[in-house]
């Protein structure tokens, strides 16, 4: 299974550095991307199709959406 987020993010490689260190902590079986496109933040989550990886994926979303609450909020920019 794979989600896809995707944000406005002026400066976008800087906010994508301030991040980068979550992305290493992903759970075992989760993998976690970043990228920059046209100021824009991509993130994938990519999580094996079995139930029990659901919740795991959640709770990693949840993560990536708090962190990156926090950096845009520091930056001036939340949305």
């Amino acid at each position: 299974m794979r989600i896809v987020l995707e944000v406005e993010a002026p400066m976008c490689e800087h906010v994508r550095g301030a991040l980068a260190p979550d992305d290493v902590g992903a759970p075992p079986g989760i993998e976690v991307r970043s990228l920059c496109r046209d100021g824009r933040l991509i993130y994938v989550v990519e999580v094996p199709q079995e139930p029990q990886a659901l919740l795991r994926a959640k709770n990693t979303v949840d993560d990536v959406l708090r962190s990156l609450k926090a950096v845009l909020g520091l930056s001036g920019d939340e949305r």
